[in-house]
C-alpha cells in the first residue's frame, strides 16, 4: 500500500486538516523499440506540437545514451530543459542552469508550463518539484521501468520502454508562444547566471563552498553530492565543466553511508573522485573511511560543517519553530582526530580560493585527504535568505525590460 504524505512531514495542527488528498491515476503507454510508431508516439508529438508553454525535465539518470538523446532533442526543437545535476552528458544549448535558485526566489516570475516532458528519476529540486505540482500541466513521464518514479503524483501519460528510440525520432516546429517561453527561460536563467556569480564572489557560505568544489574539478574527474545542502547547492548555484562526472545517493535521500558509496565510486571508476558531505552525514558513516587504510582508495573530502546540518531551516520545518529543534542534531565533534586515527590528512580552509586549491592539491597527492571548511548556521541561514531576495529583485527587473 502507497500512501504519499504531503510535505511538511511533521504533524499539522488540527485546524489546518480539511480534507483527504486524492491523486489520480496516470495512464500507463507501454512502448518497445519501434516507440516512435506508436499511438503514444504520436499522442505526445501532437500534445507538443500544440504546447504553448513545453518544457523538459531530467531528472536524476545514469544512461548516458538517454541523456545525450534528450539534449539532443531540445536542441533540435528550442524545448527549454531543467536538467539535474546528476545527469551525465555534454549538456545542451537550451539548458537552463540555475532554474532551482530562479524558482526559489521568483516561482511566479516564469509562467507554468503546460506540457511537460519529463525523464529520469524525482528531480532533486524541491522548488521545481511545488512548482510543477501547482501548474496543472499535461505531464508525460517516460521511464523504462513500470515502477515509475512520480511521487508528487503530477503524472497524466506514463511511457515505459522504448524511451531512447522515440526521444531520438521526436521532433516538432515550436508555437510563437512556445519560442517565447524559451526566451523567458533563457532571460532568467542569464540574469541568475550573472547574480550568483556576484553574490558568491563577495559571499563565503555554504553555496560558495559548494559552487567552488565543483568548479575545481576537470574533464575526467567525479564528484560525488552529499544530500541535505550540498547537492541542492549544486543543483542550484554551480555550474560543473563538461566531462565531469556526478553522482549522488538520491531516491529515499538518506544520509547513512555517503563516505562509502564514495570510496566505491572512487575504486570502480579509478578515476580522481572528490566527496561534498555535510558533517553530519560525514559523522554518521566515518567507519567508511576505514576503506582508505584497507583497501588504499584515495578520495578527496571536502566537509561542509555547520555543527548539525542546516538543511532544516530551509525545509518546511522552518515554519514550525515550536518543532524544528526536534530535526536539528548539533553535536559538537571535532573531526580532526577522527580523520587523522583513518590514516586521512586533515586541512581547514577559508575562502574559495582557499578551497580550490585545496581540492587540486588534494587529487595531486592521491590519498586520503579531508578539506574542512565551517560556517555558522543561524548567519549561514541569513545568507541563503539574502541572496534568494536580492535575485528576486535582479529578475524582477530583467523580466521587467
Amino acid at each position: 500500500m502507497n500512501y504519499p504524505f504531503p510535505e511538511p512531514l511533521i504533524p499539522p495542527r488540527r485546524a489546518e486538516v480539511h480534507e483527504l488528498l486524492t491523486i489520480d491515476p496516470a495512464t500507463i503507454h507501454v512502448g518497445g523499440s519501434r516507440m516512435h510508431a506508436s499511438d503514444t508516439f504520436h499522442r505526445l508529438h501532437e500534445a507538443l506540437a500544440q504546447a504553448e508553454r513545453p518544457l523538459v525535465v531530467l531528472g536524476p539518470e545514469r544512461d548516458a545514451h538517454l541523456v545525450e538523446a534528450v539534449f539532443s532533442l531540445a536542441d533540435r526543437t528550442g524545448l527549454p530543459i531543467l536538467a539535474d545535476i546528476i545527469s551525465p552528458g555534454t549538456g545542451s544549448s537550451q539548458a537552463v542552469c540555475h532554474y532551482d535558485a530562479i524558482l526559489q526566489a521568483a516561482p511566479e516570475m516564469i509562467a507554468p508550463p503546460d506540457f511537460v516532458l519529463r525523464f529520469g528519476a524525482e528531480p532533486t529540486s524541491k522548488a521545481l518539484a511545488s512548482w510543477l505540482a501547482k501548474s496543472h500541466a499535461r505531464v508525460f513521464v517516460c521511464d523504462d521501468t513500470p515502477l515509475y518514479r512520480d511521487a508528487l503524483g503530477v503524472a497524466n501519460d506514463v511511457v515505459v520502454g522504448g524511451v531512447e528510440c522515440g526521444v531520438t525520432h521526436l521532433d516538432a516546429a515550436l508555437t510563437t508562444s512556445a519560442r517565447a517561453y524559451t526566451a523567458a527561460w533563457r532571460r532568467a536563467d542569464d540574469a541568475a547566471r550573472r547574480f550568483i556569480e556576484r553574490f558568491c564572489a563577495v559571499n563565503w557560505f555554504e553555496g560558495t563552498a559548494v559552487r567552488a568544489t565543483v568548479e575545481s574539478l576537470h574533464r575526467g574527474e567525479r564528484l560525488f553530492l552529499g544530500n541535505s545542502r550540498p547537492i541542492r547547492d549544486a543543483d542550484a548555484l554551480a555550474r560543473p565543466r563538461s566531462g565531469v562526472a556526478i553522482d549522488g545517493n538520491r531516491g529515499a535521500s538518506g544520509i547513512d553511508g555517503l563516505t562509502s558509496t564514495a570510496f566505491g565510486e572512487a575504486l570502480g571508476s579509478g578515476a580522481p573522485t572528490v566527496l561534498c558531505i555535510g558533517d553530519v552525514s560525514f559523522y554518521h558513516d566515518t567507519n567508511g573511511l576505514l576503506a582508505a587504510k584497507r583497501f588504499g582508495v584515495p578520495l578527496v573530502i571536502v566537509l561542509i560543517h555547520n555543527d548539525g546540518g542546516g538543511i532544516f531551516q530551509h525545509l518546511s520545518q522552518a515554519s514550525r519553530p515550536d518543532a524544528l529543534h526536534h530535526f536539528t542534531t548539533p553535536h559538537g565533534i571535532m573531526f580532526q582526530p577522527v580523520i587523522e586515527a583513518f590514516g586521512g590528512r586533515y586541512v581547514e580552509v577559508e575562502g574559495a580560493e582557499m578551497l580550490r586549491q585545496a581540492v587540486r592539491d588534494g587529487i595531486a597527492r592521491g590519498e586520503l585527504t579531508v578539506i574542512q571548511v565551517t560556517f555558522a548556521n543561524e548567519a549561514s541561514t541569513q545568507v541563503y535568505k539574502r541572496l534568494f531576495a536580492d535575485l528576486r529583485r535582479e529578475l524582477e527587473r530583467e523580466m521587467a525590460r
